[in-house]
């Protein structure tokens, strides 16, 4: 991985951490409680404990697919967030980007310039999941600026999953809780605008009590995909039709392919789970449908 990036960020450095940045890192972000909120480490109680993380990132940088750096502001001169690629799979030729950033650095668009850049650097297919709204509104606590964000980035990916709202958001389209067909040949014309090599919206809503997706590729024209709507709602659907997605994308699949065995997938979760909890669907007893023997085993 590379020590230091310099461009193309107009207003940022990306540079491995030393130890030396406990303070820094342990006062800018990784001791707020409201940075760490959604993520899986807790924020820190001293700077031992920062020193520890970083170490543990220094130890890291002997292995070449160990990717970690710091954000700093060119007229800081400090770090105030984090960018990383956690698990890496180099057989799938894969990682997945996470990030964190200091409150007084929130919405302006300095995680969304390091993500640009290191977006290009690998050079990989990129998934994007705009994951912002339902229900044909923007998500609780997201600013009017996210959706500006989020269209640079998905400018920059070669698939998009957005449910119909999130389409509907990026594309400046009116929402439309029961879509005609009309309406997702032009919300998906609008989304492959973008420069994605494929889109599948989800979230879909047809006559009888249906629910599904359609997928568009440039030149391919509009395909649907619809099951019956099991009445229930939970969180993490649309993270687990990513994910599954993701996994089929990469092993080979096609477009239609992969949409329909993660939306497949889905159904079968929700169906095996009696009660909405705050944890989402029952996912793990479906996990078996998923796997198809190697033929290098058989």
């Amino acid at each position: 991985m590379q020590q230091t990036y310099k461009a193309p960020f107009p207003r940022l450095m990306l540079r491995r951490a030393t130890v030396d940045d406990a303070q820094a890192m342990f006062n800018n972000w990784a001791s707020d409680p409201q940075v760490t909120r959604y993520l899986m480490w807790p924020a820190h109680t001293s700077t031992d404990l920062t020193r520890q993380v970083l170490q543990s990132w220094v130890n890291g940088y002997q292995q070449d697919n160990f990717y970690q750096w710091l954000m700093v502001p060119k007229d800081l001169g400090q770090p105030i967030g984090s960018i990383s690629g956690m698990n890496p799979n180099d057989r799938l030729s894969c990682v997945e980007l996470a990030y964190c950033i200091g409150q007084p650095w929130w919405h302006q668009g300095l995680t969304t310039e390091a993500v640009e850049g290191v977006i290009r650097d690998f050079g990989k297919t990129v998934i994007i999941d705009p994951a912002m709204g339902d229900g044909g509104r923007l998500y609780s606590g997201l600013t009017p600026e996210h959706p500006e964000a989020m269209k640079r980035l998905c400018r920059l990916g070669d698939y998009l999953l957005p449910n119909v709202t999130e389409a509907a958001i990026l594309t400046g389209m009116p929402y439309e809780a029961n879509p005609k067909e009309a309406y997702l040949h032009a919300l998906g014309e609008k989304m492959l605008a973008f420069g994605a090599k494929g889109v599948v919206i989800t979230g879909v809503t047809g006559k009888n009590g249906t629910i599904g997706f359609v997928a568009a590729e440039p030149g391919q024209g509009m395909k649907t995909y619809e099951v019956s709507c099991i009445p229930r709602q939970f969180h993490g659907t649309g993270d687990l039709f990513a994910a599954v997605f993701t996994g089929a994308l990469v092993q080979g699949a096609t477009l239609m392919a992969a949409a329909e065995k993660a939306a497949g997938f889905v159904e079968k979760c929700i169906a095996a789970t009696r009660e909405p909890t705050p944890y989402g669907v029952n996912f793990e007893s479906q996990l078996p449908s998923l796997y198809e023997p190697s033929k290098e085993l058989l």
